[in-house]
């Protein structure tokens, strides 16, 4: 509360004027939020003294009679704004009369009234206000942000209130995030101060307008708790893929599957041969390229006139994060997929049936399309599942329509833990499969899956067809990281090099007695009893990560490995 003290020289009676400015809601406090905001203006005039109330919304002029010897007194009430002769609006003593006036507007007033005594009028002395003028929500003290962003997304779960919040990356970022900041109070100012690096910490600093307040908001930045595992990028790396030039895919992470499974063609009366061939399967300027082409093309004594490429990863995997960035080919007749099966299945000439480990057919594999596209409903995108309890026209699927699927990149994921599947493009999700109850009939899908990649040509093509390409950027895998890893003697025991892709070294400042590999469902792959201090270690693992336990006199530590 602010008061001044003047004298007015016709009465010369001390006047006491005073303004409460308050703002129901200030940013940072414990406040009750209103739209209302508010302030009045007191002041004594000898035998009466008035109150005014410059809410925006509500704007009023009190009389109250001092006088209470000279009885009750009558009042008229004359404003208006500018000069001229005001009207006269007749108002009771103490009930606060709603005034006719719009935000910024200069009220000039003055009463006439009279007691018992006789008439007053101070219409030479008039008073003035300004409509919402002391109303502000923007007080000079305040210290707090009105919102955070990083990288130009809101800060999830922003409150002024909080000043420490802990942020996880997405999936493969390891860049610090940009930070952006707005006050609450447009005139107070903050500084960033930005983390070095992974994980650590930013802090935005507020100082108000008037200097007297200070607020430091932090801002923990983790790395995600998933690795990259196994990826593809086709990018030109000196060796396998060149740039300039078509090049054949890298054939130690993809097999092209082309023997036809039943003997004469495909499923799904897909009217394609695949082949192995540069024509319909290549990397070239950063992209892979799978080509659908319309050609007579004659394999194991079948003619047929279209081909494409169906390629099999050579890397399989349970759980994980699944992105793959691509645009889709065009024509009726089209089909498209990204999508995986369990590396068991028992279907002739595919990679895993080759390398011994089909033992079972389909549906109980397991199928998880992560991306289906048809040509004749362009631009339509899905995601299903394929088990023994529902398969061929199954009943869990889901999709959304992007009008931009054949002319731009998009990403499309799948994120597979042991509870469920969600499926999204550019991170807007889709679909989620969650059956409540998992057995073998409904998640056959704790055990290792592969990834496909093929474009099939359907027995409704265009007969204007001629080619279509599925062209991707890349394609990542992340798994989750173990949380029992213990680093506290990462001086006296290193592991490296770390990823590897078979043979590992281990130095320690003690002797090594034993040493266990783990894969992630806690299953024990490898023992060793090496007994030396230095050592390496060669073991033909699938590509993924495992947990290294070593164990010596006065020393133990777990090592995540990756293998790649």
């Amino acid at each position: 509360m602010i008061k001044s003290v003047f004298i007015l020289s016709a009465l010369l009676v001390q006047s006491i004027f005073f303004l409460n400015h308050h703002v129901d809601e200030v940013f940072g406090r414990n406040a009750v939020p209103s739209q209302t905001q508010n302030c009045s203006q007191d002041a004594e005039n000898g035998d009466y003294r008035y109150e005014i109330s410059s809410d925006l919304n509500n704007p009023t002029i009190t009389f109250i009679p001092l006088n209470g010897n000279a009885g009750t007194p009558t009042c008229i009430l004359y404003y208006g704004t500018g000069t001229g002769t005001y009207p006269g609006y007749s108002i009771t003593p103490n009930v606060p009369y709603q005034i006719n006036a719009s935000q910024g507007a200069q009220i000039n007033f003055y009463f006439t009234y009279s007691y018992n005594g006789g008439e007053r009028n101070n219409a030479s002395n008039p008073h003035s206000f300004i409509v919402g003028g002391c109303a502000t929500s923007e007080e000079t003290n305040d210290a707090t942000l009105s919102s955070i962003s990083i990288n130009n997304t809101p800060l999830s779960g922003f409150s002024a209130q909080t000043i420490s919040y802990t942020y996880s990356l997405p999936i493969g970022e390891t860049n610090v995030p940009t930070v952006t900041a707005s006050t609450a109070n447009t005139n107070a100012t903050y500084s960033i101060a930005n983390a070095s690096s992974i994980p650590g910490t930013t802090t935005i600093t507020v100082v108000s307008e008037d200097t007297t307040q200070t607020m430091t908001y932090s801002i923990a930045f983790q790395q995600s708790s998933y690795a990259l595992v196994w990826s593809d990028e086709f990018d030109d790396d000196g060796t396998t893929y060149l740039s300039g030039v078509d090049n054949p895919i890298d054939d130690s992470k993809w097999f092209h599957q082309t023997i036809l499974p039943n003997g004469w063609g495909w499923y799904n009366n897909e009217q394609q041969h695949y082949t192995n061939r540069i024509q319909n399967s290549y990397v070239s300027d950063g992209t892979l390229k799978i080509v659908a082409k319309k050609e007579t093309f004659n394999d194991q004594g079948h003619t047929k006139q279209y081909t494409s490429a169906r390629l099999n990863s050579k890397f399989a995997f349970t759980y994980g994060v699944v992105e793959i960035r691509a645009k889709l080919p065009t024509g009726v007749g089209t089909w498209p997929a990204i999508w995986t099966l369990g590396k068991n299945i028992n279907e002739n000439g595919a990679y895993w049936q080759q390398q011994g480990f089909g033992t079972v057919s389909w549906p109980a594999c397991g199928e998880i399309d992560i991306m289906e596209h048809w040509g004749n409903n362009q631009n339509y995108v899905q995601s299903a599942m394929h088990t023994p309890s529902s398969h061929g026209a199954t009943v869990n699927h889901g999709g959304r329509t992007i009008s931009t699927v054949s002319s731009e990149f998009h990403v499309y994921k799948l994120e597979w833990t042991a509870d469920k599947m969600i499926f999204s493009v550019d991170d807007v999700e889709h679909y989620t499969y969650n059956p409540t109850a998992k057995n073998s009939d409904t998640w056959p899908f704790n055990s290792d899956q592969y990834l496909l990649l093929n474009v099939a040509i359907q027995e409704s093509i265009a007969s204007s067809f001629t080619s279509s390409a599925m062209e991707i950027d890349y394609i990542r895998v992340y798994q989750e990281q173990p949380m029992s890893i213990d680093e506290s003697n990462h001086a006296e025991i290193q592991l490296f090099p770390n990823p590897t892709s078979k043979r590992f070294y281990i130095r320690s400042a003690t002797e090594i007695h034993e040493l266990n590999i783990y894969d992630l469902q806690g299953r024990s792959i490898v023992h060793h009893q090496p007994m030396q201090k230095q050592f390496s270690i060669s073991e033909d693992l699938p590509k993924g990560i495992y947990l290294v336990e070593m164990k010596g006199p006065n020393v133990q530590s777990t090592r995540r490995l990756v293998i790649n």
